[in-house]
């Protein structure tokens, strides 16, 4: 992060003079709480908030990151943040990525090693097919130790820093505060040191690992760098190993997240699941009765297909990071009955065909978890009831899930 001696002051909709990356931007007639996201571009900067949207003509605005803070009297700070060379600690002291050859001597926890081999990739988030697990992760000075890191670290989600001798991805040491999803650089290169062998070195004062070689080398290519290092092999090493466990990454986490100066704000959750059934004819059915562990619904006659339709979570959103779960998760259903004709039809289709829209994959014989929009079909045999029904399924878990997050859902179904 740099920052000018003094601040350039300015009002929305107007435009800056004599504006460079290092600036600081007071907008004291904009509350820093006020502001719900930012949109940059190359030619400006603009911030929406609850009061409104305002814009500013700031060239080049969108080659850098960003921070927003508050100024003595609430009023808003954006200052640009931008990654210069990653620091490397050398038997000769720090050395910034960029410089490093093959050959060049490295440290690492069991002495220096030389580099074997250097890579660099380049890539623009809003081209990648999920844009949302390609945002870097930001550690900030000192989230990890006293001086660790030494600076702002940039590293992708799946590349891992070193505890006890173990690999954690970095995505699962978010806090929202000290380490943070970083989404204000859309297009970054990031960089690779491979060794002999798997070890821990040491990036900005803190211990992350070198470059596993995936198979992936003819991906690579030259450009400045931004981030450094890339995703960790499956398993790890056996050198380094690779642990999510949430018996050992949860209290990292916690002793991470109790060292940073403020704690992020807490996302609003809900346990209700909105559960209800969309018909083959589009008709939108609610629960008729909730008993336990049982939902029923009254089905129309001659309906031959519903899809069970919920809320859906990621466990790593709404427990915590430090669980590696990032499926998205609707509800988990278990017994599924269907009473029509005078007669209970079981059905069991869920709990055995392993390819089924809108269920995950099969994981006991008892249960299974949906996508939050499963498939449902209430035939029996090629003959379909031709008198209202009732379907009864047991739902064993679900939740709890984003509010946010379910009416943004919602929102785009209904533009659809």
């Amino acid at each position: 992060m740099a920052r000018r001696p003094s601040n350039q002051e300015a009002k929305p909709s107007q435009s800056t003079s004599g504006w460079s990356p290092t600036d600081t931007i007071d907008l004291a007639s904009i509350p820093q709480a006020s502001v719900t996201s930012v949109g940059t571009t190359a030619s400006g900067i603009t911030f929406y908030t609850t009061g409104g949207t305002y814009s500013l003509n700031v060239p080049g605005a969108s080659s850098y990151g960003y921070t927003l803070s508050s100024d003595s009297n609430g009023g808003l700070i954006y200052t640009t943040c931008f990654a210069e060379g990653t620091s490397i600690t050398t038997p000769d002291g720090e050395a910034t990525v960029e410089t490093l050859v093959p050959g060049t001597q490295v440290m690492t926890p069991k002495g220096a090693m030389p580099v074997k081999w250097l890579g660099y990739r380049s890539i623009t988030v809003a081209d990648q097919r999920v844009p949302e697990e390609n945002w870097l992760v930001r550690i900030r000075e000192g989230a990890l130790a006293y001086g660790v890191p030494s600076r702002d670290l940039l590293v992708t989600q799946e590349h891992c820093m070193v505890f006890e001798g173990k690999l954690v991805p970095a995505r699962m040491l978010v806090n929202g505060a000290s380490i943070l999803i970083d989404r204000t650089i859309n297009s970054y290169t990031y960089y690779h040191v491979e060794l002999e062998s798997h070890e821990a070195v040491w990036a900005e004062n803190a211990l992350t690992e070198s470059y596993l070689d995936t198979g992936n080398r003819s991906q690579f290519d030259n450009h400045p760098v931004t981030a450094i290092f890339g995703g960790s092999k499956a398993g790890g090493s056996e050198t380094l190993p690779l642990e999510t466990s949430r018996a050992f990454v949860e209290p990292i986490h916690a002793a991470i997240a109790a060292r940073a100066a403020s704690a992020a704000p807490q996302p609003e959750l809900t346990t209700d699941p909105d559960l209800h059934l969309v018909t083959n004819f589009e008709q939108i059915i609610r629960p008729l009765r909730r008993a336990n562990d049982r939902v029923t619904f009254m089905i129309p006659a001659n309906v031959a297909t519903v899809r069970l339709v919920s809320r859906t979570s990621r466990p790593s959103d709404t427990i915590g990071p430090f669980v590696d779960d990032r499926r998205d998760l609707g509800v988990l259903v278990g017994d599924v009955s269907l009473f029509a004709s005078r007669q209970t039809i079981s059905l069991t289709a869920h709990l055995s065909l392993s390819h089924l829209s809108g269920w995950h994959g099969l994981e006991s014989s008892r249960y299974r978890w949906t996508d939050g929009d499963a498939a449902l079909s209430l035939q029996s045999g090629n003959i379909v009831s031709r008198e209202p029904s009732i379907l009864s399924i047991q739902v064993v878990s679900g939740g709890p899930y984003l509010v946010e997050d379910h009416a943004v859902r919602s929102d785009l179904r209904q533009v659809g």
